[in-house]
């Protein structure tokens, strides 16, 4: 499971909803953008970790919108490195699959402003996520990018091609045309949503208004293979809990 949790989660009337959103899905794995505040411990990280039976690991961002990870599967290593021009935060911990095998839980939260600089961000994450496709990995979190194949606003990918964009939102021209999805697809991550659902929107932003997906479920090709399903949570309290939707991947490993 992905969640961006919106600036720590904020009141305590709304950390309560973030909690029932998550105790919903009840995930085995989860990735939270935006835990602002919690590095290196955070009493609601604790609290949360008590509720799922899961270990926790938060990762430290310098703009202050950290990545917290939370597994009931044991936590073999945490992984952080330097990447050059990251504005948020990529990391990831290894984990031990219920037969013994490794999988790598990539946490990740990409520049907001422009397409550009997530496509440096990408770019100078590659190397150090080359050696991760070929195992048992999955890349989650808010990447605040639009992906080549989607449809945005309500538009398909061909009605946005000829569409004026001096009539579009700021939001939009930020993230058009899309090309960092197009990287991580070519270095061979795979879409997990978008691999379950092909003829669906998997709105996840903003929860007042759905209208594009910025958050993601990426999987190496061996993870694609045992993909059942894919979800966004949209139940209720999710509208007010954030300004994000989270997913949620079913995996059979």
């Amino acid at each position: 499971m992905t969640f961006n949790i919106q600036e720590g989660g904020g009141s305590a009337g709304r950390l309560e909803q973030i909690l029932a959103v998550i105790l919903r899905a009840d995930p085995d794995l989860l990735v939270l953008n935006e835990a602002v505040g919690w590095f290196p411990k955070h009493t609601m990280a604790d609290r949360l970790a008590r509720l799922l039976g899961a270990e926790y690991r938060i990762a430290a961002s310098s703009s202050g919108f950290d990545v917290a990870f939370f597994s009931r599967l044991p936590i073999l290593g945490f992984h952080q490195p330097r990447i050059a021009n990251l504005f948020h935060t990529l990391a990831w911990t290894e984990v031990a699959l219920p037969g013994g095998s490794p999988m790598n839980l990539i946490g990740a939260h990409l520049d907001y402003r422009e397409e550009s600089l997530r496509v440096l961000e990408i770019k100078n994450a590659l190397p150090h996520l080359a050696p991760l496709v070929n195992t048992h990995a999955a890349i989650l979190g808010d990447l605040n990018a639009l992906s080549p194949d989607d449809p945005v606003m309500g538009l398909r990918p061909d009605e946005l091609a000829q569409t004026d964009l001096s009539e579009m939102p700021e939001w939009f021209l930020n993230r058009y045309p899309p090309r960092t999805l197009g990287m991580l697809y070519e270095a061979g991550w795979v879409d997990a949503y978008r691999q379950t659902h092909a003829g669906e929107t998997g709105y996840t932003m903003s929860t007042s208004d759905p209208n594009a997906r910025y958050d993601y479920i990426l999987v190496s090709p061996s993870l694609a293979e045992k993909t059942v399903d894919v979800h966004v949570e949209t139940e209720s309290p999710a509208s007010t809990a954030s300004d994000h939707f989270a997913v949620v991947a079913d995996l059979a490993v």
